[in-house]
């Protein structure tokens, strides 16, 4: 028999009174990886960690609440509530008590409930469209981000971990620091999911056209790894 514990953890959401994009609800959200304190931790090889909003609630059964589940190594499952379009605090949830198979796999649950399910926190969440990606950015007040996809990730080996552009916010030319490799190509995609063809030189972008806003940077090399930065054009 599975062990539970009553956890606090806060993740608002509101569809009805709100207008939360439906993605959010109508998508299986796959967990790409955690940028804590800018470093960037990938789910172990071979994990699929997992999460999803529910138009009805988990756990109290208030019409006013929405639902959410969570898999990491155990499973989390709660109540949350929308306080306007983007942000969110979560009014309690359950969790098993399964052990981990990999100390990898329990230290990204430490870190994931340790950053992003704490009570009584605003969380702010943001989704953009790439291409034929959809991805989903969960902030915390620090910064610190988790990043979701609508697909699995596919290999560790296929990301980059080591990738910083400066300077954020940015105002002609945008430098791209990698200590791996050179980066063959790159993308420019807005909050609405528009694509922009940009040159690459050097690992550096001309970006002095652009209008005030927060993009997206796509990047990729010549061996086929890809790293997504955002930035603020200014």
């Amino acid at each position: 028999m599975k062990q539970l514990i009553t956890i606090t953890l806060t993740i608002l959401f509101s569809f009805a009174s709100y207008g939360q994009d439906p993605v959010l609800f109508e998508t299986d959200w796959y967990l790409h990886e955690l940028n804590i304190e800018d470093e960037t931790i990938f789910p172990p090889e071979g994990n699929t960690t997992s999460m999803n909003f529910t138009e009805e609630p988990q756990i109290l059964g208030d019409s006013d609440f929405n639902g959410m589940t969570l898999h990491i190594c155990n499973e989390f499952w709660g109540d949350v509530n929308f306080v306007d379009n983007s942000q969110y605090i979560s009014m309690g949830a359950m969790q098993t008590l399964e052990e981990c198979s990999l100390d990898e796999l329990n230290q990204l649950e430490i870190t994931y409930r340790l950053y992003f399910l704490q009570s009584d926190e605003t969380y702010t969440t943001e989704v953009i469209y790439l291409g034929n990606s959809t991805t989903l950015y969960i902030y915390d007040n620090e910064g610190n981000y988790a990043l979701y996809g609508n697909e699995q990730l596919s290999t560790q080996a296929n990301n980059l971990s080591s990738v910083f552009i400066y300077p954020n916010p940015v105002t002609d030319r945008l430098y791209i620091q990698n200590f791996e490799q050179e980066f063959t190509s790159a993308f420019i995609y807005s909050l609405s999911g528009s694509k922009i063809n940009i040159q690459i030189e050097n690992n550096t972008l001309n970006v002095s056209n652009l209008t005030q806003g927060v993009y997206f940077l796509s990047l990729t090399t010549a061996n086929g790894k890809k790293a997504i930065n955002k930035f603020i054009k200014k």
